[in-house]
């Protein structure tokens, strides 16, 4: 009997309102509100009060073209009822309701299990190890060599450490996934790294996933690193309560993507982002956003 797995948040709002950033301890535990931004940030004396900040990854959201990224989720619904067609079954019936709050929710739950049958997240995994792997070995903690490391999640991390030698680029331990915040805008974010580029810091990202045109965006990437680089405050969560430091001084014109694919293990590239373009479109998209607030646009014409 085929049955979906109801335990999977189903988001009303869509890719929007980004999922939570995982992994995070109970003691360093950040708290978002239903739109998905952060909650519990303190505040930063005679700057910024406390309140909900929205999150870089949002932000960078607003104003990419997604048409490619919707046909790719088309396509990938529709190879996964092929391979399981009887989730069909559940959605159908002369009392199934597809316009009630519980049919969409159905409809939006077949269709994710469709999109894992189809293999949507085939790799996930893997760049999840590889990520735990690089931040251990960035950090310069080393790795433990156990049974659960696969060769190819090896040939990862020697491809990645590999391509940094080459570029002479290393990272900076004390920068890791770092909580950073953009007061005037209202906006913090999570950052992966901060990469000592031949002298010059820079922001930077680890990226695993498949590339395809219109998947991996430029715009979107060149945001919300844009957003990261020209932050004035960084979280200091070793202390309690936690408190905004000073961010250190980052080169504001150019950031870096360390690209190791799961899915073409030994293969890594380093690629340069355009942060003055990218923060050129921070502001418009934050400017779209207020526009979208607006009432009255469209209004019913009064009887004369």
């Amino acid at each position: 009997m085929t049955t979906i797995d109801e335990s999977k948040p189903v988001n009303p709002f869509g890719d929007q309102y980004a999922i939570p950033e995982a992994s995070q301890s109970d003691a360093d535990k950040i708290d978002y509100d239903r739109w998905g931004r952060y909650a519990n940030l303190p505040g930063i004396p005679g700057v910024m009060d406390p309140g909900p900040l929205s999150r870089a990854s949002t932000i960078a959201k607003v104003l990419p073209d997604t048409w490619n990224l919707d046909q790719w989720a088309k396509r990938q619904i529709v190879r996964g009822l092929q391979r399981k067609p009887a989730l069909l079954d559940l959605a159908s019936g002369p009392r199934f309701n597809h316009e009630s709050k519980h049919g969409k929710d159905l409809l939006n739950s077949i269709a994710a299990t469709a999109m894992d049958e189809a293999g949507s997240h085939d790799g996930a995994t893997a760049g999840t190890r590889f990520h735990d792997l690089a931040e251990h070995a960035d950090r310069g903690e080393g790795i433990l060599l156990d049974p659960s490391l696969s060769p190819d999640d090896l040939a990862m991390l020697d491809a990645y450490e590999a391509e940094m030698r080459r570029h002479s680029i290393k990272p900076v331990a004390e920068f890791i996934e770092r909580v950073v915040c953009v007061p005037s805008l209202g906006i913090a974010g999570r950052f992966d790294r901060i990469y000592n580029d031949n002298g010059v810091l820079r922001i930077g990202d680890l990226k695993s996933q498949k590339w395809e045109p219109g998947l991996f965006d430029s715009i979107s990437l060149s945001v919300q690193l844009a957003i990261y680089s020209n932050a004035t405050h960084m979280l200091d969560m070793s202390v309690k309560p936690w408190k905004w430091v000073p961010m250190p001084k980052i080169d504001k014109t150019k950031g870096l993507v360390a690209w190791v694919p799961a899915v073409e293990p030994g293969k890594a590239e380093i690629h340069d982002v355009d942060l003055v373009f990218g923060w050129k479109m921070t502001k418009a998209s934050v400017q779209v956003r207020e526009w979208r607030k607006a009432k009255g646009v469209v209004s019913r014409r009064a009887i004369m």
